[in-house]
């Protein structure tokens, strides 16, 4: 996941445009919780 972070950092400093969709889904996908819907 660190390297997830790093890449986004990354491409937000090089490209200055931040997309970020479903984050809390990715975030919490291991934990056996799930969002609610959109």
């Amino acid at each position: 996941m660190d390297e997830v972070k790093e890449e986004a950092i990354r491409q937000a400093e090089n490209s200055g445009i931040i997309f970020i969709d479903e984050i809390d889904k990715v975030a919490t996908s291991g934990s056996g919780k799930s969002g609610g819907p959109d």
